[in-house]
């Protein structure tokens, strides 16, 4: 059975958080071991995560399909490539959670990857960008959905992902507020207050640039996007999902008039300013699936010696990542009476006792109580 991570197909969150990482650490080692810890973290529906090229060409395997976003101008619009290592999607509805789960991923990267950019987003109304216009409307459904997002028929550890590109897009509201309804119709295709297309839109109008249907093939896409704002600076996290680059990449070259010289309105009051491209694994028994990656150990794998050989004074709890990489060799005691947990379930080691808090998340996701 093909599994995706659910966020793909979900609608989108409340509240959603854009943490990307960059690599701290050229060593493979440090590498893979921060990873199998996010794979022990991540349940596709909460977190999702992409993987960025250059990762992957780090860990000497490749995914066939993935690269870098092209960097593209024309008519003095820019649109830009600022590649990262991981891109983790964070999903929920109280930022002050999202919040915390930042701070866990950080400690479970650590030290192959440092944290870099961290975009705050929310949903607007019933799933409208900033403008007042509803977001997604073109978007396949069931299964089609599906057919336009995930590999498939890749083999295992392929089948089921996904191929995701994210850009920030800075909107000007004051310009396009300044526009008169009409202006502001024509430069999207829609009239706002009932989202229907209009027929006498101009050849510039972002509903024409992005006709998925009138490519060939046909270029469907899922998009997944959501607003953000920061201080005085707002705009829309473009997300995008689909089982190869393709129908991005030429949704994004007729947006900028490159086949025909027509740029679509929509640079008249936003522009991007940043993008990426990332590989999303898919799930499997509950994890993030890295069989592709060569990565199928546990967190404890990557430890060099026993956990009973490293040194932990009583007055101290057990660091973060050595609490919740260790596998206690007896219940789940060791040395001072600590317990520590496995990042594996089923079963948790711990028993629910653990200080760390990569394990209380775990218990809180799977919903077994800590006593």
């Amino acid at each position: 059975m093909m599994t995706c991570q659910a966020a793909i197909l979900d609608d989108v969150p409340g509240v959603g958080r854009y943490v990307f990482f960059q690599l701290a650490s050229t060593r493979p080692d440090d590498v893979r071991a921060g990873l199998v810890r996010l794979k022990a973290l991540t349940d596709g529906a909460q977190i999702l995560v992409g993987l960025g090229p250059k990762l992957v060409q780090l860990l000497g395997t490749d995914v066939p399909g993935l690269h870098d976003l092209v960097a593209l101008n024309h008519a003095g619009v820019d649109v830009p490539v600022t590649p990262a290592a991981l891109c983790c999607w964070l999903r929920g509805d109280d930022r002050g959670e999202l919040l915390h789960l930042t701070r866990q991923l950080q400690q479970a990267l650590a030290p192959g990857f440092v944290l870099g950019q961290v975009v705050d987003a929310f949903r607007y109304g019933s799933g409208r960008d900033l403008t007042g216009y509803e977001d997604g409307t073109e978007n396949p459904a069931g299964d089609a959905a599906a057919a336009a997002a995930l590999l498939q028929g890749a083999g295992v550890g392929l089948d089921g992902s996904s191929f995701m590109v994210v850009q920030q897009w800075q909107h000007d509201l004051d310009a396009f507020d300044a526009m008169s309804p009409t202006r502001q119709d024509h430069s999207i295709g829609r009239r706002r207050s009932d989202n229907e297309e209009l027929d006498g839109a101009p050849a510039s109008a972002h509903v024409k640039r992005t006709a998925q249907e009138s490519f060939e093939p046909a270029a469907f896409i899922l998009r997944r996007s959501m607003p953000w704002t920061l201080g005085p600076q707002s705009g829309l996290m473009f997300v995008a999902f689909g089982c190869s680059f393709d129908a991005f990449q030429v949704l994004m070259r007729h947006m900028l008039g490159l086949d025909d010289g027509v740029l679509d309105g929509l640079f008249g009051f936003s522009r991007p300013i940043t993008g990426a491209n990332f590989w999303c694994p898919p799930m499997h028994d509950g994890q993030l699936d890295l069989r592709h990656l060569g990565l199928r150990g546990r967190p404890r794998d990557f430890f060099a010696k026993p956990i009973s050989a490293v040194p932990r004074p009583d007055s101290l709890e057990p660091p973060g990542w050595l609490a919740a990489a260790a596998v206690a060799d007896a219940g789940g005691a060791v040395g001072g009476g600590w317990r520590f947990s496995g990042l594996a379930f089923a079963g948790c080691v711990c028993a629910g006792h653990c200080f760390d808090a990569q394990c209380r998340l775990l218990h809180q996701r799977r919903g077994r109580p800590r006593v």
